[in-house]
Order: C-alpha cells, then sequence, then structure tokens
C-alpha cells in the first residue's frame, strides 16, 4: 500500500518528500538547453541518488527501533526514499 493509503500524516510527510525533490528539478530546469548540462544533469542526479540511498539506509535503522506508532510512517517515507533512488539509477543507465 502507497502513502496515499495510510493516515493523513504519512501522506503529508511522503508529499513533503516528493515536494523536496521537484524542488530541485524546477530550480535546475533552465539549465537543460546549456552543451554542458548533460554532464552537470548526471553529477546532481547521482547527488539526489546517494542521498536517497543513505537516507533509506538512516530509515531503516530509525524503523528498527522505532515505537510501533511510528513505523507506519518512517515506511511511508522509506518507500519515497527508495523510489527515488531507484528512478535517479534508472535515469544514469
Amino acid at each position: 500500500m502507497g502513502a496515499a493509503g495510510r493516515g493523513k500524516g504519512c501522506a503529508r510527510q511522503a508529499a513533503g518528500h516528493r515536494n523536496r525533490y521537484i524542488y530541485i528539478v524546477v530550480r535546475i530546469s533552465p539549465l537543460w538547453g546549456d552543451p554542458n548540462m548533460g554532464e552537470t544533469k548526471d553529477r546532481i542526479v547521482r547527488l539526489i541518488e546517494q542521498a536517497a540511498t543513505q537516507k533509506v539506509a538512516d530509515l531503516a535503522r530509525e524503523y528498527i527501533h522505532a515505537e510501533p506508532g511510528q513505523r507506519e510512517n518512517i515506511q511511508a517515507a522509506l518507500e519515497i526514499e527508495q523510489w527515488l533512488a531507484e528512478s535517479c539509477q534508472k535515469c544514469l543507465e
């Protein structure tokens, strides 16, 4: 079940994660026409992927020690970060 099928707090948290990365893309999108943008875009996507992968590891550690009431929120955030890391990997292929 995705974050949307969970409580309002989970959906808000998942939306916050998506918005953080959408903001990055919107901020750099005017650079897409730049001839050097291919390398820059790859570096940016790689940095986002690395940050998401690190966040997945952090959330996994946090999940183990979390109270049962917090686990649903952590799981929602974990799903978003996993999706982001996988999407970035696909973009870099």
